[in-house]
This record gives structure tokens, sequence and C-alpha cells, in this order.
């Protein structure tokens, strides 16, 4: 590790992780328990979704690439940016902010700037 945990805690949490990936798969939640289990997980996230990755969105397939070249990789940092820097993007302007923006509201995300 790089010394800011301890490597026998980066393997607890990692052995941690990988057992609750299966426990998934054995007992599967219902979309609803599931819903309110993550829902609990977000809410120790300082931005709402900011642990969604913008391929998730389903944005067209150029836009999806600019913000990613741009460093834009979760809803949480796209939303966190004003819709005019945004559209200051390499290969984005108006009419792709407003393509996110819609994408954005699907999902129950808005811009906070």
């Amino acid at each position: 590790t790089d010394s800011t945990v301890t490597p026998e805690s980066a393997l607890k949490t990692a052995s941690q992780t990988l057992v609750n990936f299966f426990q998934g798969i054995i007992t599967p939640q219902s979309a609803q328990s599931a819903q309110s289990a993550n829902s609990a997980q977000f809410a120790k996230s300082s931005t709402p979704g900011s642990n969604i990755s913008v391929e998730e969105l389903d944005l067209p397939t150029r836009i999806a690439n600019a913000l990613v070249k741009a460093g834009f990789d979760t809803v949480g940092s796209l939303i966190a940016t004003p819709k005019a820097e945004l559209a200051k993007v390499k290969n984005l302007g108006a009419k792709s902010v407003k393509i996110i923006d819609l994408a954005l509201k699907e999902r129950g995300f808005e811009f906070t700037l």
C-alpha cells in the first residue's frame, strides 16, 4: 500500500467487499430493499450520485467520451459544474449540455449551479 492504510486493513476491506458481492448473488434482494440499502450508502457520500459513472447515463457516445476525456468520470463531478463551463468542454456545446441535462433529470439529478 502507499501507507495510507495498513496492509491488514486493505485486505480486510477487500475481503468484505468480495463477500458482499457474492452474498448478493446467493441471496438477491428485491429492487425496493436494494434501493433502500443503496440510499443508505448514498447518504454517506458528500454529493448525491457521486459514485454513478457518466457512462451509466446512456448519453450518446460522443458526449460521454468528451466528458470522460475532460475528467468528468462521475455524476457528482458533472452536476457540481456550471452549465456554462460544461459547454466550454472540447466537443461539447449548448445542445450537448441540454442532452446531458435531460439525461440527468431522467435519473433524478440536477445541476447544483
